[in-house]
């Protein structure tokens, strides 16, 4: 994973008498493998670590690493979620999909991105589209959750239906190739037509184009497994099946539709942003899990010691809710001998 230098020294405070080099040295012995190269940093996190696979997540982890402060951008959107809207609704009619969201936003004028944002999707070796398509996919590699924009005036129906396919369906996806599905497929359709296969590509139907003027922004969680069979089936990979196959599970997953808002309103000042947002979750039958683990535990198992005060610094910093409390030291030692076997 590469990231432009100028990205990361807007969003991370480096102290100005700490050397490049020396970062990225400090870094690699702490284990996150670093180099520079060119304008860019290159990170290999180790295959365990998905919360790295973006840029938040490694503007993070450096921050946490190396106590440096962190410039992760808030969002000032307040959004209202529904289930329906007067301008769409949508139907899930299959167990494939655990989270789905559409947003609509008008008066859009497609034309090319500022250099900036060209610049930052090169790293990547990404090709810049126009402003609309690049806002996603920065939107995607700064927070590793693909987005999908559809042209909403070309929808063949309000209603958005996400659905396992029908064996032998066919779908033309934007490179204007052929695709036959079969029932293990996940797809979004409108009216009879598919306008995405979920997860991977988009189809022609609702492409986003010259003459777009509105959008239908969708956010949405499929299943991992699924997503990755059908890619390897049809022998076709796109980054967003990257990360969705490879059950992507990052604290600013939730953000990701705010932050593309944003960046629209940044590259079309013009752009109306309806605040009701159609928004589906799948009820979870297993209640919320609480962990409990002991101080003693964790320096174990990190073999160094730490205060009180900086564990909870860095819970802070993961974003993890928790509680603290004094337990007696027989019961300490019971949890550390479970949490070692399990």
């Amino acid at each position: 994973m590469y990231i432009p230098w100028n990205w990361l020294k807007k969003h991370v405070i480096f102290p100005e008498s700490d050397k490049q080099q020396a970062i990225v040295k400090n870094l690699t012995a702490l284990g996150l493998e670093t180099e520079i190269v060119g304008e860019n940093w290159q990170f290999t996190p180790s295959p365990n670590r998905l919360d790295l696979f973006s840029w938040w997540g490694i503007a993070q982890e450096i921050s946490i690493l190396l106590n440096y402060p962190l410039n992760l951008p808030k969002s000032s959107e307040n959004l209202n979620q529904n289930q329906e809207t007067d301008w769409g609704k949508i139907k899930i009619n299959t167990d494939k999909c655990s989270q789905f969201q559409l947003i609509l936003i008008q008066n859009i004028e497609i034309h090319s991105s500022p250099t900036w944002i060209k610049n930052y999707l090169a790293s990547n070796n990404i090709t810049s589209i126009n402003n609309i398509v690049d806002v996603a996919n920065l939107v995607m590699l700064e927070i590793g959750q693909p987005l999908h924009t559809y042209d909403y005036d070309q929808l063949p129906d309000q209603e958005i239906v996400v659905r396992n396919s029908l064996s032998g369906e066919v779908m033309t996806n934007l490179k204007r190739q052929p695709m036959t599905l079969n029932v293990e497929d996940i797809i979004i359709s409108s009216g009879k037509e598919i306008i995405s296969l979920a997860g991977i590509v988009g189809s022609q139907v609702a492409s986003i184009n010259n003459e777009t003027t509105n959008i239908l922004i969708e956010s949405a969680f499929f299943d991992a497994s699924s997503i990755k069979k059908t890619s390897q089936r049809l022998n076709f990979s796109t980054q967003a099946s990257q990360y969705f196959s490879k059950e992507y599970n990052l604290p600013f997953g939730n953000y990701a539709l705010a932050r593309k808002i944003e960046l629209i309103k940044e590259v079309c000042p013009e752009a109306e942003v309806e605040k009701n947002v159609i928004s589906w979750k799948k009820e979870l039958d297993k209640a919320e899990k609480n962990i409990l683990i002991s101080h003693n535990f964790i320096e174990k198992k990190l073999g160094v010691k730490l205060s009180s005060e900086k564990v909870e610094e860095i819970f802070k910093k993961l974003r993890f809710s928790f509680q603290t409390k004094q337990i007696k030291e027989t019961k300490q030692k019971i949890i550390e001998t479970k949490s070692s076997q399990n």
